[in-house]
Order: structure tokens, then sequence, then C-alpha cells
């Protein structure tokens, strides 16, 4: 789980390796848009774990919360076939909806 985590803080840019590192080091136009969106394989590959392990929303909720506006809007864009996957009777997505903290509205 802390891995799956982990992993979500560098698809929505959290960490400072997320820039630094790996693909970010690319130059140009190209470089910056990376820089300023979320990581779409990482940030697929955690929604893919999340229906699966429900209990995982409350990190992408967080991540969310904690992610720039570009960032959250590459989330907001990606999370609505996930839970369509999840289901309404999900208890941790309830518990989400129903607790929803200022701004991840």
């Amino acid at each position: 789980e802390s891995k799956a985590v982990a992993n979500l803080r560098l698809a929505c840019r959290l960490d400072d390796a997320a820039v630094s590192g790996g693909k970010m080091g690319v130059a140009g136009e190209e470089g910056d848009q990376q820089r300023q969106g979320v990581d779409k394989p990482r940030m697929h590959l955690f929604l893919s774990l999340c229906a699966q392990r429900h209990a995982l929303l409350s990190h992408l909720l967080q991540a969310y919360l904690d992610s720039v506006p570009t960032v959250r809007t590459g989330v907001h864009n990606a999370v609505a076939d996930m839970v369509r996957a999840i289901g309404p009777e999900s208890t941790h997505l309830i518990e989400i909806i129903e607790s929803c903290p200022p701004g991840a509205e």
C-alpha cells in the first residue's frame, strides 16, 4: 500500500522527485506540460488499485487536496470511470462523499 501511495504522490507531482527525476528532465514545452499535469500512467495504475482496494480512496482525496489546480483537473478527469467501477455500494466511497472536506467537492 505504501508503494501505491508513493506512486500516487509522484503522479500528482507532490514530491520533489517528480520534478527532478525520470521523465521530468524533458526540456522545452513538452517538459513544461509534464511538470504541470498529472502523470497519467501512474494515476491510472493507482485508480485501478483503488477499484480493487477501496481503502486507498482516502489517499486519493488527500493527494487531490494537496495538488496544484492543473493536477486537480487531471485527477478529476480520471476518476469518473473508477467511481463507476467501484459502485454505490462501497462503504469507503460513501464515507468519503459524506465527509468530503472543503475543496474536494
